[in-house]
């Protein structure tokens, strides 16, 4: 049993699961089919007390449990090598989600300099519009001067025309 175990464990790096099991089952059942053959035509020389039925029944039996034994080798096999795979995978996916300190940095550099832009826009657009404001403004009161000076102009001009009709 020892020995089909290992035959099992020995056969997964060659054939993989799917065709291990294929070349097990193949082999089992042909072995099987041979050792009835045998026991058939050498039927004196097993126990003599059982019946034929029952001499096939168990060597039958002991071929079949032997290639299942292998199979087991093969999946005990199969699993240790997915449970490598997966521990490696694992191992990669904390590698990828911790970055380096290098990473890092850049991201926060590339940050900040994100910041000192949009606070520099900001500042701009403020700057721009305090500097409308500051044209209204004096544009304002040129404005008002002139009208002042049309208003006196306007009340000279209408005190002149009363002391002309006066007179």
């Amino acid at each position: 049993m020892l020995l089909s175990f290992g035959v099992g464990w020995f056969m997964n790096p060659g054939f993989k699961w799917n065709a291990g099991v294929k070349v097990i089952y193949i082999v089992t059942l042909v072995s099987v089919i041979v050792s009835l053959i045998i026991v058939a035509l050498f039927r004196n020389s097993f126990d003599l007390n059982s019946s034929v039925i029952d001499i096939l029944v168990h060597y039958s039996l002991r071929v079949f449990v032997l290639g299942m034994v292998s199979i087991f080798g093969l999946s005990v096999a199969e699993i240790l090598k997915h449970k490598k795979v997966t521990i490696e995978s694992e191992d990669n996916e904390n590698y990828v989600f911790s970055p380096n300190t290098s990473e890092s940095e850049l991201v926060i550099n590339e940050a900040k300099l994100k910041a000192e832009k949009i606070i520099f826009e900001a500042e701009k657009e403020a700057h721009n519009i305090n500097d409308r404001k500051t044209r209204i403004e004096i544009q304002l009161r040129e404005l008002i001067q002139t009208e002042r000076e049309v208003i006196r102009n306007y009340e000279k001009e209408d005190g002149t025309s009363k002391d002309k009709n006066v007179e």
